[in-house]
């Protein structure tokens, strides 16, 4: 059963978008907003979540940003019509690494064109593995032809261990994802998704990633890492984030002054009963894209937890943002920017402009292993 869910991106206003399966929706937001599925990062409620995930709960406002990673989308022009497949990093790949995809696309989607028994044609040349992605235009149409050309595409065995020793075993494809491994500890463990982190010869694993992208063949170990979670245009008064500063941490603050990694909103509590009353409170929100004259309005005191009615402000930590605007004269304005964990990154106070549309989307600073 088809569930509507609301997508907001940094440079498109609210759509509907329906989630029956999610290759589906992925392209669906593709189609809308250009972002290739590959490049689509998902976010709700300040989290970031796997598109797996995404029905998990009753909230239906996503939050997609674009991860912005070189990529590039196929047509493969098969007896039942066009299958389209997009690959990341297309530069650094091969042939190989479209058969592999095609495969996987055509499981998602009940086709049978086993690897084995057919072959791709480019301009009336055959492909074979090694021909480099790079030589293969954008949006190009390739021909799959029923003359078997390919090997046949294996299955492997692999080995997870948990921290505290314990071995999974999980049998998959060679030209399975990285997602697919985590997708299955989620079944067998039932560990979240997005409580996992994967680690192969020292290196932390990408969920959109092939296997044989890091050379994980048959018998190979992966070390499994849990995260813990933490903790019509009418204009809006609200900070121009031109003028950045950077806040050094303090041992002596109170708590109404916690900054969590992500986005936070800065405003004063008007509420006589509350501790902080009168007093400059930070808010935080997380990750993801937010439309700023809806969410400024709506975030809690941290401490009676009533709304905010003056948060005009906003600073970062541990994360990176982009924002797009356009002011109360029609003007565009974009920006971006990085906080890191040695500081709180804000704005200069009062320095506010009229805005009628702001948006701003926020990632996480990539973790190190």
């Amino acid at each position: 059963m088809e569930k509507p869910y609301f997508v907001l991106t940094l440079q498109n206003e609210p759509f509907q978008v329906d989630f029956l399966k999610e290759n589906d929706f992925a392209e669906k937001i593709e189609q809308k907003t250009g972002i290739l599925s590959v490049s689509q990062e998902y976010y709700k409620s300040g989290r970031k979540i796997n598109l797996q995930d995404i029905t998990n709960d009753n909230i239906n406002l996503v939050g997609v940003i674009d991860k912005q990673i070189p990529a590039s989308r196929y047509f493969i022009s098969t007896p039942s019509g066009q299958v389209r497949i997009c690959i990341a990093n297309s530069e650094q790949k091969t042939i190989k690494n479209l058969v592999f995809s095609f495969h996987m696309e055509c499981k998602n989607k009940n086709l049978n064109y086993p690897v084995d028994e057919y072959s791709f044609y480019y301009n009336d040349e055959f492909l074979p593995y090694d021909y480099p992605l790079s030589q293969i235009p954008h949006d190009s149409i390739i021909n799959l032809i029923n003359q078997p050309a390919y090997p046949p595409v294996t299955q492997i065995n692999i080995t997870v261990s948990t921290l505290t020793g314990k071995s999974i075993q999980i049998s998959l494809f060679e030209n399975s994802l990285i997602l697919d491994i985590k997708t299955e500890i989620q079944k067998l463990e039932g560990l979240p998704i997005d409580q996992q982190r994967l680690v192969f010869a020292g290196k932390q694993l990408e969920d959109e990633k092939l296997l044989n992208e890091y050379n994980i063949q048959d018998e190979s170990k992966l070390y499994l890492v849990l995260n813990l979670r933490g903790g019509g245009p009418q204009v809006f008064s609200f900070n121009e984030m031109s003028n950045e500063i950077k806040l050094e941490f303090s041992q002596n603050a109170p708590e109404w002054r916690t900054v969590e990694p992500g986005i936070s909103f800065i405003g004063i509590c008007e509420n006589r009963e509350c501790v902080a009353y009168n007093r400059e409170v930070i808010s935080n929100a997380g990750l993801g894209v937010f439309d700023i004259n809806r969410q400024a309005g709506m975030m809690p005191c941290p401490m009676c937890k009533q709304t905010l009615s003056n948060a005009k402000n906003c600073g970062f930590f541990m994360a990176e943002w982009k924002f797009f605007g356009i002011d109360s004269n029609g003007i565009e304005r974009t920006g971006n920017g990085d906080a890191y964990e040695y500081n709180y990154t804000t704005f200069l106070d009062g320095d506010d402009v009229q805005w009628r549309v702001l948006r701003i989307a926020v990632r996480q600073r990539d973790n190190i292993f």
